[in-house]
């Protein structure tokens, strides 16, 4: 049993490249579930400074998308989808509880309803638990690889996986009550953000989950993309 994590595209601002190896890295691990996390950057609401240029619009960061969502459930139609929930798609409903509370319960502007998950039959969660492994998007944010997992599993208080830092690695912690590990997943989208001067420390890459059927031993690994590369045991995968 796997679970493959794919998180934090930033879509429009997804590395089209990266995305292509993450689906062709599902296509040869074939996970049961695939868990989503901020898929969509809502830039247009986005309370820091935009720069016109990188206006897309609202519109159209919804059809961009969905188009990515389309496309992930056509390659994989019968594996199970998952969202959870991020900081990026709270982006709406702030917006309207702050200028228009008036329309914050519209169903038609829900964002699940927005994405057309339920067409797509990907489940929208605020976070999503398996054999006592927790998955979500997380809202903490360190200086260095696997110092926010750490302060995760602090927070929580159990074993899991989140995105929101784009970095990469694997936290492990061993307690009287067994041994425990919290993930941090990389990121999908591009590695020259606009907003960062110098070099901007995150990672591509993937997180892979296996479960042994049965029991409660399971694998957490984070798998980094390197010029658009991953090895999968003694093959290469690329886009």
């Amino acid at each position: 049993m796997r679970i493959a994590k794919l998180n934090d595209p930033h879509i429009p601002y997804e590395d089209n490249r990266a995305m292509e190896v993450a689906f062709n890295f599902v296509e040869e691990t074939e996970p049961e579930i695939i868990v989503l996390d901020e898929w969509f950057d809502c830039y247009a609401l986005s309370k820091f400074s935009k720069d016109p240029k990188r206006r897309l619009g609202l519109q159209g960061e919804l059809d961009r998308t969905q188009k990515w969502l389309w496309r992930l459930r056509n390659r994989f139609p019968k594996t199970q989808i998952k969202m959870v929930e991020s900081n990026h798609d709270r982006r709406l409903k702030k917006y309207l509880n702050s200028q228009a509370p008036e329309l914050s319960y519209l169903r038609c502007l829900d964002f699940a309803h927005l994405l057309g998950l339920d067409g797509l039959g990907i489940p929208y969660l605020p976070h999503f638990t398996y054999r006592k492994i927790l998955f979500k998007h997380g809202d903490l944010v360190k200086k260095d690889s696997c110092a926010t997992a750490k302060a995760e599993f602090l927070k929580e208080g159990m074993s899991g996986a989140s995105g929101h830092t784009h970095r990469g690695g694997v936290f492990y912690k061993r307690l009287r009550g067994g041994n425990y590990s919290w993930t941090e997943c990389g990121c999908l989208c591009r590695l020259d953000p606009d907003y960062i001067d110098g070099t901007a420390d995150w990672i591509q890459g993937v997180g892979l989950f296996t479960f042994e059927d049965g029991s409660d031993l399971y694998d957490p690994k984070f798998f980094s993309f390197n010029k658009y590369k991953v090895l999968w045991g003694s093959k290469t995968i690329g886009e």
